[in-house]
C-alpha cells in the first residue's frame, strides 16, 4: 500500500532540553517538519482534493502541546517538577504552490557563522521559488509562572534560476527565543545555603533570553555537465537581553567557495573552503577567525535516500595573544535511508570548535552524534526513536578573570539524549503524538551533571 504524506510546517518546541547554547533546536528537538501519514488511500485522495493539501500558496498550522518534566532546570540539585503548556500558532506561504516547506534553516547560536550541517534544502526548482513563514511559542508554566514567554520565528528565502547555468538563493531568518534552563541560568545570588549545609535554588535571575538573525546570499554556476561551482556569503547576528550574558554577543561573517565534479546524475564530490571571521561586542580578546578546508561526497539515490559527508581541516586563532590558536579535525554527516516504504533511517555526525557558552571559557570542542528511526505501524500509528550524544571539550579562558571557583577548571561533558515517540493520525490534517524522553550530562565539573525525564503530549493539525 502506497503512503500519501502530507509535510506542513508544525514549528514547535517538543522539550525545553535544547543542546547547550542552542538557538532554534538544532539538536531536533524543535520539529520544523511534520509528517503526517495515512493508510487510507481513498481518504487520503478525497481530502486532498477537498483541501487542496497536493499543493497551495498558503499553509496554516496549530499546535497544543503539554508536558511535565521532573527537572525544569537542569540541575542536580533541588530539582524543581512542572508542567508546561506551549500553543503554537503558524502561518506559511510559497510560490510555486507546495505541500511541504521547501528548506529547513536551523541556525545555532555557538557554531560559527550560526549553522552547523548547513541549510538543508528539500527539492530542486523550475524557474522561481519564493517561501515566507512566521511562527509562535506561547508558553504558559503551571508553577513558574514567572518564566511564561512568547518565542517567535521569521523566516523567508527567494531563490531564481537564471541564464548561463546561475541560480541565486537569498534568505533570512529572525528568531526571538531562549536558550534551555541549566546551572547558567542561575546567578550566585540564586544559590541558598541553610546552617546544616543544605544547597536550594530559588527561581533563576539569568534566563538566556536572545535575538539572533542568519542572513545569506547563495549563487551557483553550473559550469558544464561536470563542474559546478558554489560561492556563498552568510552573516549571523547573536544579541542576548541580559548584560550578564554579554560575552556571547557576537556577529559573523561567512564566505564559502564550494567545487564540484557531477561523477553522475546521482553523486558528486567536492571541495569546500569557508572562512569566518567573529567580532564579538563586548568582549574584544574573543574575536576570533576561522579557516576550513572539506573534502566530500553528496549522493542522491532517490528521494528517499540521501548522503552527504564531509571531512577536512580547522583553524581557530584568536586576536588575543593570550589564547593559542588552535587546529582540529572536522567532518560533517547527514543522511537519511528509506529502508521500506514503512521504515525509515537517519544519521547526523558533526564536529567542529564552537564558540563557548559559559564566561569560564574561551571555546569548546564538539562532537555530536544523532540517530533516528520511524516505523509506521497499522494504518494510522507511527512510532519515532530519536537518540543524541554530544561530547564538549571546553577550553579555559586564561585572558579573563575567574569570578565563580566552582565554575572553573577543566570540563569535559557528556549528553545523552533519548527520546521515543507514538503518533496517531486522525485525518491527513490531523495528528496526536504523545513522547517520553530521557536527558542526561555528565561532566567532570560535577556542578553541571544532571538527569531529566519529561512526558509530552500534542495535537497537531496544518494545512
Amino acid at each position: 500500500m502506497d503512503y500519501k504524506k502530507i509535510v506542513p510546517v508544525v514549528s514547535l518546541i517538543m522539550a525545553q532540553c535544547t543542546w547547550s547554547g542552542a538557538a532554534i533546536a538544532a539538536d531536533g528537538i524543535r520539529i520544523n517538519d511534520v509528517q503526517i501519514v495515512t493508510g487510507d488511500e481513498e481518504a487520503d485522495a478525497t481530502t486532498t482534493e477537498i483541501l487542496g493539501l497536493r499543493g497551495g500558496y498558503v499553509h496554516p498550522y496549530l499546535s497544543v502541546r503539554g508536558e511535565y518534566t521532573d527537572n525544569l532546570y537542569n540541575v542536580g540539585i533541588d530539582e524543581k517538577n512542572d508542567f508546561l503548556t506551549v500553543v503554537s500558532p503558524g502561518i506559511w506561504f510559497a510560490t510555486p504552490a507546495v505541500g511541504e516547506t521547501p528548506i529547513t534553516i536551523t541556525p545555532h547560536n555557538t557554531a560559527s557563522g550560526g549553522l552547523r550541517l548547513g541549510v538543508q534544502e528539500k527539492e530542486s526548482f523550475d524557474r522561481f521559488q519564493a517561501y515566507l513563514l512566521g511562527g509562535w511559542d506561547v508558553e504558559f508554566y503551571s508553577q513558574e509562572s514567572d518564566l511564561n514567554a512568547t518565542n517567535y520565528h521569521f523566516e523567508g528565502m527567494s531563490q531564481f534560476n537564471l541564464r548561463g547555468g546561475l541560480s541565486l538563493r537569498v534568505l533570512d531568518r529572525y528568531a526571538r527565543d531562549q536558550d534551555r534552563f541549566d546551572i547558567n541560568s542561575f546567578t550566585l545570588q540564586d544559590v541558598n545555603v541553610n546552617p546544616i549545609g543544605e544547597v536550594s535554588l530559588s527561581e533563576p535571575s539569568n534566563v538566556r533570553r536572545f535575538k539572533n538573525n542568519l542572513g545569506s546570499a547563495t549563487l551557483n554556476w553550473d559550469m558544464s555537465e561536470k563542474f559546478t561551482a558554489r560561492a556563498d556569503y552568510t552573516n549571523f547576528y547573536l544579541d542576548y537581553d541580559n548584560t550578564e550574558d554579554d560575552f556571547l554577543n557576537r556577529t559573523d561573517n561567512s564566505l564559502g567557495a564550494h567545487l564540484y565534479y557531477n561523477y553522475s546524475p546521482k553523486t558528486s564530490v567536492f571541495t569546500e573552503y569557508r572562512y569566518v571571521d567573529a567580532d564579538y561586542k563586548d568582549v574584544d580578546d574573543q574575536d576570533n577567525q576561522q579557516n576550513f578546508v572539506y573534502g566530500g561526497v553528496d549522493w542522491k539515490a532517490t528521494a528517499k535516500t540521501s548522503l552527504m559527508a564531509k571531512a577536512g581541516y580547522q583553524n581557530k586563532s584568536y586576536d588575543d595573544d593570550e589564547l593559542d590558536s588552535q587546529d582540529t579535525f572536522t567532518f560533517g554527516l547527514a543522511g537519511d535511508y528509506r529502508v521500506t516504504e514503512k521504515t525509515g533511517l537517519s544519521l547526523s555526525l558533526y564536529k567542529a570548535l564552537e564558540a563557548s557558552d559559559s564566561v569560564d571559557y574561551s571555546g569548546k570542542d564538539t562532537t555530536m552524534v544523532k540517530m533516528g528511526y520511524e516505523q509506521k505501524i497499522y494504518n494510522r500509528f507511527v512510532g519515532l526513536v530519536d537518540f543524541w550524544y554530544s561530547h564538549e571539550n571546553y577550553d579555559q579562558n586564561t585572558s579573563s578573570v575567574d569570578f565563580n571557583q566552582l565554575l572553573s577548571g577543566d570540563r569535559k561533558d557528556d549528553r545523552y539524549y533519548v527520546k521515543a515517540s507514538l503518533q496517531y493520525v486522525f485525518l491527513d490534517w490531523l495528528m496526536a503524538e504523545a513522547s517520553y524522553s530521557y536527558d542526561n550530562r555528565d561532566s567532570t565539573r560535577e556542578l553541571y551533571e544532571y538527569n531529566t525525564n519529561t512526558v509530552m503530549f500534542s495535537l497537531n493539525s496544518a494545512l
